[in-house]
């Protein structure tokens, strides 16, 4: 699995010079991404006890991703049950958050899989 990951992130590097000439007008404007994360999800997204910082897999992803796309990101928090309402309200241009892809969620948001999780016995 993390090759793929590795492989797909990769990818989407390797198009972000094209992509961020197409980001949408706001966007570019602003010169700044605004984000929601529930940080609660640790290791993808959550607060470092120790300096209270955002740190996690998809805190790097987006700093990454808003560095090849020339862009500030604009970090905000939000409960779980408030992330799709965020972008409906036009608070967030995008969620970066562990929120699993359903039909029911595709009627109000568009997602990118960028990573498969499921669930895991240990003993």
């Amino acid at each position: 699995m993390r090759l793929s990951i590795a492989a797909g992130f990769a990818a989407v590097m390797a198009l972000a010079p094209v992509v961020a000439a197409e980001l949408p007008a706001p966007i570019r404007q602003a010169g700044a991404l605004r984000l929601t994360v529930n940080s609660t999800y640790a290791p993808m997204e959550y607060r470092d006890p120790a300096t209270n910082e955002l740190v996690g897999l998809d805190i790097e992803l987006a700093g990454e991703l808003a560095k090849r796309l020339g862009v500030k990101i604009i970090w905000s928090e939000t409960p779980f049950a408030e992330l799709i309402p965020s972008l409906q309200t036009k608070r967030a241009d995008f969620i970066i958050s562990g929120i699993s892809d359903r039909s029911s969620r595709r009627e109000t948001a568009d997602f990118v899989d960028y990573l498969a999780t499921g669930p895991q016995f240990f003993v």
